[in-house]
């Protein structure tokens, strides 16, 4: 008896501390992971389609998952809710999005055709988005990283290179030449998309760029430009991005390389002034 006084005694605290927790929990700390998980079941409904032979539905959910991959992160930023539940549940759904669903859409539609070698480069493919999404994590982990790095990515992201290894299927949205749905130019694509991921080539982390004031209302009408250009000619302009993004990659070499170049000048200055300094005292 005196044992249940003590509990009943207890349980109107306990009640009052999860109350004090529930209210403690806002709107803003769910939403990103709410994102995070959409992008998951937009993703997963894209193998779906590609099983209905619905290809068309199947690219624009891996489309609408890179852009809600691209979300999650900013509204963490902006609520001030990041933790490492989100950023574990952001890699391992990044994972499933960008590689197991764009691997399994292009295993359905072309490379299925080609046997045990498809299925090996869908498995490739898969492979490579794992290491490269474990890699990440490790260096954000470790820290300490020059704050001109933080601008670059090493390897293609994973939602750029699922879009990369799609861009046969969305090629042939409009253009009826064959060799675009060759399945051993496919393969070619997927695969050299996974070698991408791993490389450590330096690309633009779009996120940390910063727009001068003087260019907010040029990005603005390209932005507008470009959601009209969504709407009318979706795959014409989902292609036109891709081969930008690709584009673009020789330039962020060539501005990675230039700024190490700076940095290493200006750390060997600053330690030919410590040396001076300490020769001086001495």
């Amino acid at each position: 008896m005196p044992f249940k006084k003590r509990a009943s005694l207890r349980s109107p605290l306990l009640r009052r501390k999860r109350k004090r927790r529930l209210k403690k929990l806002s709107l803003g700390r769910v939403v990103p992971n709410t994102i995070t998980m959409a992008a998951l079941c937009v993703s997963l409904s894209g193998v779906r389609f590609a099983l209905e032979e619905r290809l068309e539905y199947a690219v624009i959910c891996i489309f609408v998952a890179a852009i809600l991959d691209g979300m999650d992160g900013r509204f963490a930023r902006l609520f001030k809710c990041t933790s490492p539940f989100g950023t574990e549940l952001d890699s391992l759904a990044d994972i499933i999005s960008f590689g197991v669903s764009p691997a399994l859409i292009l295993y359905l539609t072309v490379l299925r055709e080609l046997g045990n070698f498809g299925w090996s480069i869908s498995l490739f493919f898969c492979a490579c988005c794992s290491l490269r999404l474990a890699r990440f994590n490790t260096m954000s982990a470790q820290g300490g990283v020059p704050p001109w790095k933080a601008h670059f990515f090493i390897g293609v992201p994973a939602p750029a290179g699922a879009l990369l290894a799609l861009s046969p299927l969305i090629f042939s949205f409009y253009c009826s030449s064959i060799w675009i749905k060759n399945p051993f130019f496919v393969a070619l694509i997927v695969g050299g998309t996974g070698l991408l991921k791993i490389s450590r080539l330096p690309t633009f982390s779009f996120k940390k760029v910063i727009i001068p004031q003087r260019y907010t209302l040029l990005l603005l009408v390209l932005t507008s430009l470009t959601v009209i250009c969504l709407i009318t000619e979706i795959w014409v302009t989902i292609s036109i991005l891709t081969i930008l993004y690709l584009l673009s990659i020789p330039y962020s070499y060539a501005v990675y390389k230039r700024l190490e170049r700076q940095h290493k000048t200006g750390t060997k200055e600053l330690a030919a002034r410590e040396n001076v300094k300490i020769s001086e005292k001495k």
